[in-house]
């Protein structure tokens, strides 16, 4: 095992979630799909990573692939991500699907297939991506039917190609900021719908709610609802003992006991993965792990990373996902949230708080659940906070 942050682990370096891994390999075996879902930093894109190995490693007529969207603007660079993912035999099946549809550009055509001879043979030629031209939703059904096409081949011949999408949600809005076209997001999500009933199995994975997104553009829901939600969850207090103790191992941290675990975790308002690397990561090129060493890292080197992380993007959340009169009872209810012990109100304590702003609580308590910020709890008959580092924005926001 390593110590690593940032970048998606797997194998040796891949510690808990077995059950979700699980979950995940024998649900897209079997041909369904997955939503995961979960805050940044928590390990969607590990668990992808890991899945995608397993699945390759343990079943031959298993290919799966991940491509991360973070980062596109565009359907054809989705298009061009995906394409160029594909291993070499299948991305030939795909070119061969295309020409019988006798509708896609002969430029489009002679860009896949220099593609194609440009990778090797087990796959992988993300780097020679096909570039399609501005007006790829001209011949976007063709592209769609021939991946259909693709997936229904594969499976005639008992394989299975399972497609893992990384950060959906993010492609979604920058194409969406790019083009002001709702048209084109519907376009995207009813062709991964039409190759899921194909047989394409999918795990799409997003840190930013992609249900949320989808209500403030008015597009149904529907689109999503063949898919099994993976919520991914912080680690528990004694997986991540178990992983602090772990990486300090690893990192040859001689002096490190538990009481330095127990300082650093109590430190942390949610067990989230990255920052403990991150801070393991700092603290291992210290002198000693001392409770002012680890209190000293936090301040100067991990709570700036929350800060970074999170803050900024809950404050982006609260802007988009609501008008100027709804947050402010939106905000309230955070408060009020945050200054309770276990973090949660009931329904008629939230009644209360946006009755006082003149604004419908079912709308706001909606609006905050779609936003990830609040989760049901049935045994106080209300909500609560999602997660505890929220209390920490709201401390750090003067809301509390």
């Amino acid at each position: 095992m390593r110590i690593i942050t940032g970048s998606p682990v797997y194998g040796d370096d891949f510690m808990f979630r077995e059950k979700d891994v699980l979950l995940a390999c024998q649900s897209l075996t079997d041909g369904s799909s997955l939503l995961v879902k979960g805050w940044r930093r928590i390990g969607k894109s590990s668990l992808l990573t890991e899945t995608a190995r397993l699945l390759n490693e343990e079943n031959k007529n298993v290919i799966a692939i991940v491509v991360d969207v973070q980062d596109l603007v565009s359907m054809s660079e989705f298009l061009s991500k995906v394409i160029g993912a594909l291993p070499k035999d299948k991305s030939q099946q795909l070119y061969a699907a295309m020409g019988a549809a006798k509708q896609i550009p002969g430029k489009v055509m002679n860009a896949i297939q220099n593609r194609i001879r440009s990778i090797g043979g087990s796959g992988g030629g993300v780097e020679a991506n096909v570039e399609f031209n501005k007006n790829v939703t001209d011949y976007w059904e063709p592209l769609k039917t021939s991946f259909e096409a693709l997936a229904k081949q594969s499976q005639a011949k008992g394989e299975r190609i399972i497609l893992m999408i990384d950060e959906l949600p993010f492609f979604l809005e920058n194409l969406y900021r790019q083009s002001k076209n709702v048209d084109n997001i519907r376009t995207v999500l009813a062709t991964l719908r039409s190759w899921r009933t194909a047989g394409l199995s999918m795990a799409i994975a997003g840190s930013v709610s992609i249900e949320a997104f989808l209500e403030d553009l008015k597009i149904e829901g529907l689109v999503l609802n063949d898919l099994i939600r993976l919520d991914l969850r912080p680690l528990k207090r004694a997986e991540a003992e178990t992983f602090t103790e772990t990486l300090a191992k690893v990192g040859n941290i001689e002096d490190w006991n538990d009481e330095a675990t127990k300082t650093l975790l109590d430190q942390l308002p949610d067990h989230f993965p990255f920052f403990i690397q991150s801070a393991m990561n700092f603290l291992r090129v210290e002198d000693n792990s001392t409770t002012d060493t680890i209190n000293e890292v936090f301040e100067n080197q991990i709570y700036p990373q929350i800060f970074a992380s999170f803050f900024q993007q809950f404050d982006e959340r609260l802007d988009r996902r609501f008008s100027k009169e709804k947050r402010k009872a939106a905000v309230d209810v955070l408060n009020e949230m945050s200054a309770t012990h276990e973090g949660c109100l009931t329904v008629n304590e939230i009644e209360a708080i946006c009755e006082a702003r003149s604004q419908d609580p079912l709308q706001i308590m909606r609006r905050l659940e779609l936003a990830e910020f609040i989760r049901s709890d049935l045994k106080k008959k209300g909500y609560k906070l999602a997660q505890n580092l929220l209390k920490t924005w709201r401390t750090a926001r003067g809301g509390v």
